[in-house]
């Protein structure tokens, strides 16, 4: 310990936290592999929230660093919870095995990963949104 400093230096060369991911997906198969796949790649994963209900609280609520959001809920467009990650300024992807993204123009920066997702891909993706995220500064100059 230096004079003056009643703290010893903590090194955390090589320590990374574990990115906190929030999935967002009703079909329970697909649930759970993105979850096994997200833990398989070192993210700590927060739900899966299985209905539009689960999926607003835990936008509104949790803590976490980035999403991968269904397109749609139980045939529901996700765009409120959308807008909750926004307005929070959380980076997040929708997964889809729809063609077409509704409202694509208001979402035109949110990345897309089509279904069946395969794990090199969810990573890629997932890091990419994250890396966009931090060279933007904010997700919303990102995503406005």
């Amino acid at each position: 310990m230096r004079p003056g400093n009643p703290r010893p230096a903590i090194s955390t060369s090589g320590a990374r936290r574990a990115r906190r991911l929030l999935v967002v997906e009703d079909e329970c198969l697909i649930a759970l592999n993105l979850v096994e796949q997200l833990a398989e790649l070192g993210y700590v994963v927060i739900g899966p929230a299985f209905t539009m209900a689960e999926a607003l609280h835990l936008a509104a609520v949790a803590a976490f660093d980035v999403a991968v959001v269904d397109l749609k809920l139980q045939g529901v467009f996700a765009g409120e919870v959308a807008d909750i990650l926004i307005r929070r300024q959380i980076p997040f992807l929708f997964v889809t095995g729809y063609s077409e993204v509704p409202d694509r123009k208001r979402y035109k920066n949110i990345a897309v990963l089509t279904k069946p997702v395969r794990t090199l891909d969810l990573q890629r993706a997932v890091e990419d949104v994250l890396a966009a995220y931090r060279e933007a500064g904010s997700a919303k100059s990102m995503w406005m």
